[in-house]
Protein backbone atom coordinates (compact mmCIF):
# COMPACT_ATOMS: atom_id res chain seq x y z
CA UNK A 1 0.00 0.00 0.00
CA UNK A 2 1.66 3.45 -0.94
CA UNK A 3 2.33 6.04 1.86
CA UNK A 4 0.39 9.09 1.48
CA UNK A 5 2.57 12.02 0.90
CA UNK A 6 3.53 14.26 4.09
CA UNK A 7 1.02 16.87 5.46
CA UNK A 8 2.82 20.21 5.85
CA UNK A 9 0.81 23.15 7.58
CA UNK A 10 2.40 26.22 6.30
CA UNK A 11 1.43 29.69 8.71
CA UNK A 12 3.20 32.59 7.38
CA UNK A 13 1.51 36.21 7.33
CA UNK A 14 3.06 37.04 3.93
CA UNK A 15 1.57 36.29 0.91
CA UNK A 16 4.50 35.99 -1.27
CA UNK A 17 6.56 33.42 0.83
CA UNK A 18 3.14 31.70 1.75
CA UNK A 19 3.26 31.07 -1.89
CA UNK A 20 6.79 30.14 -2.33
CA UNK A 21 6.38 27.88 0.83
CA UNK A 22 3.54 25.93 -1.11
CA UNK A 23 5.33 25.82 -4.37
CA UNK A 24 8.56 24.06 -2.59
CA UNK A 25 6.79 21.83 -0.60
CA UNK A 26 4.23 20.90 -3.22
CA UNK A 27 6.75 20.18 -6.08
CA UNK A 28 8.60 18.05 -2.97
CA UNK A 29 5.61 16.05 -2.89
CA UNK A 30 3.75 17.16 -0.10
CA UNK A 31 0.46 18.01 0.43
CA UNK A 32 0.28 21.46 1.71
CA UNK A 33 -2.11 23.27 3.97
CA UNK A 34 -1.69 27.12 4.07
CA UNK A 35 -2.96 28.78 6.78
CA UNK A 36 -4.33 32.55 5.39
CA UNK A 37 -3.60 35.23 8.12
CA UNK A 38 -5.85 34.17 11.13
CA UNK A 39 -6.04 35.02 15.02
CA UNK A 40 -3.38 32.70 16.56
CA UNK A 41 -5.84 31.01 18.28
CA UNK A 42 -7.67 29.86 14.95
CA UNK A 43 -4.41 29.09 13.39
CA UNK A 44 -3.43 26.82 16.86
CA UNK A 45 -6.98 25.60 16.70
CA UNK A 46 -6.15 24.13 13.14
CA UNK A 47 -2.88 22.56 13.58
CA UNK A 48 -4.27 20.65 16.72
CA UNK A 49 -7.02 19.42 14.92
CA UNK A 50 -5.69 18.36 11.41
CA UNK A 51 -2.61 17.29 12.82
CA UNK A 52 0.10 17.67 9.83
CA UNK A 53 3.40 16.11 9.94
CA UNK A 54 5.15 19.09 9.94
CA UNK A 55 4.81 22.93 10.41
CA UNK A 56 6.17 25.94 8.61
CA UNK A 57 6.18 28.65 10.23
CA UNK A 58 7.55 32.27 11.11
CA UNK A 59 8.77 34.46 14.32
CA UNK A 60 7.65 37.82 13.20
CA UNK A 61 4.59 39.44 13.07
CA UNK A 62 4.56 39.98 17.26
CA UNK A 63 6.17 36.08 17.74
CA UNK A 64 2.89 34.25 16.24
CA UNK A 65 5.79 31.56 15.23
CA UNK A 66 6.85 30.99 18.75
CA UNK A 67 3.84 31.42 20.24
CA UNK A 68 2.16 28.78 17.40
CA UNK A 69 4.80 26.47 18.06
CA UNK A 70 4.83 26.39 22.00
CA UNK A 71 1.07 25.56 21.68
CA UNK A 72 1.83 22.73 19.34
CA UNK A 73 4.52 21.34 21.60
CA UNK A 74 2.48 21.70 24.68
CA UNK A 75 -0.93 19.41 23.71
CA UNK A 76 0.09 15.74 23.95
CA UNK A 77 -1.62 15.35 20.32
CA UNK A 78 0.73 17.41 18.67
CA UNK A 79 4.12 17.44 20.54
CA UNK A 80 5.53 14.89 18.14
CA UNK A 81 4.89 17.06 15.02
CA UNK A 82 8.55 18.64 13.82
CA UNK A 83 8.09 22.72 13.48
CA UNK A 84 10.69 24.78 11.56
CA UNK A 85 10.55 28.50 12.37
CA UNK A 86 11.33 30.51 9.73
CA UNK A 87 12.97 33.84 10.25
CA UNK A 88 14.97 37.27 9.28
CA UNK A 89 15.95 38.43 12.29
CA UNK A 90 19.82 37.92 12.87
CA UNK A 91 19.46 38.70 16.81
CA UNK A 92 20.23 35.66 18.31
CA UNK A 93 17.32 36.54 21.21
CA UNK A 94 14.75 35.47 19.33
CA UNK A 95 15.55 32.30 17.61
CA UNK A 96 16.91 30.80 20.92
CA UNK A 97 12.96 31.82 22.35
CA UNK A 98 12.00 30.07 19.14
CA UNK A 99 14.00 26.90 20.39
CA UNK A 100 12.58 27.55 23.99
CA UNK A 101 9.46 27.09 22.47
CA UNK A 102 10.36 23.73 20.93
CA UNK A 103 11.06 24.57 17.13
CA UNK A 104 12.87 21.77 16.10
CA UNK A 105 14.67 23.94 13.49
CA UNK A 106 15.67 27.68 13.42
CA UNK A 107 15.93 29.03 9.30
CA UNK A 108 17.06 32.10 8.78
CA UNK A 109 15.98 33.43 5.63
CA UNK A 110 16.65 33.81 2.91
CA UNK A 111 17.15 29.78 3.02
CA UNK A 112 17.57 27.47 -0.41
CA UNK A 113 14.25 25.64 -0.92
CA UNK A 114 16.17 22.51 -1.59
CA UNK A 115 17.50 23.37 2.42
CA UNK A 116 14.36 23.68 3.76
CA UNK A 117 13.18 20.03 1.96
CA UNK A 118 16.33 18.62 3.53
CA UNK A 119 15.67 19.62 6.98
CA UNK A 120 11.90 18.89 6.78
CA UNK A 121 12.87 15.47 5.42
CA UNK A 122 14.96 14.39 8.66
CA UNK A 123 12.78 16.17 10.87
CA UNK A 124 10.28 13.58 9.57
CA UNK A 125 12.55 10.62 8.93
CA UNK A 126 13.97 11.47 12.70
CA UNK A 127 10.06 11.41 13.59
CA UNK A 128 9.00 7.82 11.95
CA UNK A 129 12.24 6.33 13.74
CA UNK A 130 11.37 7.16 16.85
Amino acid sequence: MPRRPPRVAVADPFPDERELLDQVFSSAGYEVDVLLPQPLDVAIARVLSTQPDLVVTRIRPERFGIELTAAVKADHRTRGIPVIVLTTEVRPELRDLARQAGADEVLLLPSLPDEMVRIAEALLHKRRRS
